[in-house]
């Protein structure tokens, strides 16, 4: 696969706005690092989550400006557009009223980034994503493999799929950045067609790029879903075009000495 157009449509690269880039400087060398691995087109997806992190849109815009306008002087080639990672709670609903979707959307498009928190899915999720979608937002939910309910039964992700819910695996999950158990969740959701897209989620200049995930993804589906996962699914994103995934594989877990003895591996 080309190296050269990977689209990312998960990071935290604008400067003091959540638990990303600190300063500028990061965000620059997070930027210019994305595109050595090959990366073309990011989405700058600060959190969203009441309590923590809200920033107005307004002020992440006014980021968004100097860092576009920097990387443009420092001639690093990538396009940098403006998302958010919106911790699903109903005060997204809010949003629908007086036309103040693009505020959380990515890009003024039909979809949005979403997340569960880690321990599970919440009871409310499929009520208020439902509304969302109601509304005209199709969502991406970030990171599913790292939520504690998803990696005991990856089959919960069929039914959402079902509803026209999509999927966004981090780079690091599959590069083992956050543990053996995420890294092998990762990897089911990914063969299984639980997966729509591959981002980045870069929090700092030490996370892995897209680049460097495309050898261990080409070594798990091949080049086509590699293609299909960093590029196609995002591309039509920005696009605001619809994607139709194919069914997902359901999960039949492994059996045997394994599960009774961890270290029959």
């Amino acid at each position: 696969m080309l190296l050269s157009n990977l689209i990312d449509i998960h990071s935290h690269i604008l400067p003091d706005v959540d638990d990303g880039a600190k300063e500028i400087e990061d965000s620059l060398r997070m930027i210019e690092s994305a595109y050595r691995g090959g990366v073309r087109v990011m989405i700058a997806t600060p959190h969203k989550l009441p309590g923590a992190y809200d920033v107005p849109v307004k002020e992440l815009r006014k980021k968004l400006k100097e860092i576009k306008d920097l990387i443009e002087e420092r001639g690093a080639g990538v396009q940098i557009l403006l998302g958010r990672e919106c911790y699903l709670s109903p005060d997204l609903l809010d949003y629908m009223e007086g036309n103040r979707r693009e505020e959380i959307s990515i890009e003024d498009t039909g979809y949005i980034l979403v997340e569960f928190p880690l321990q599970g899915i919440p009871r409310y999720a499929d009520d208020l994503l439902s509304r969302l979608q109601f509304n005209g937002l199709v969502p991406i939910i970030a990171h599913p493999e790292r939520c504690v309910e998803v990696a005991r039964n990856p089959n919960l992700l069929e039914e959402h799929i079902e509803k026209g819910r999509l999927f966004q695996i981090n780079a690091g999950s599959l590069l083992g950045r956050y543990g053996r158990k995420t890294r092998e969740t990762a990897e089911v959701l990914i063969t299984h067609r639980f997966a729509h897209f591959v981002a980045s989620d870069m929090h700092s200049p030490r996370s892995p790029t897209l680049g460097a995930v495309v050898e261990k993804l080409e070594s798990l589906v091949g080049e086509r879903e590699c293609q299909r996962l960093l590029h196609d699914n995002p591309l039509a994103v920005l696009g605001n075009m619809p994607i139709v995934p194919p069914s997902p594989i359901r999960y039949k877990a492994k059996r045997g000495l394994s599960r009774i003895f961890p270290f029959f591996r």
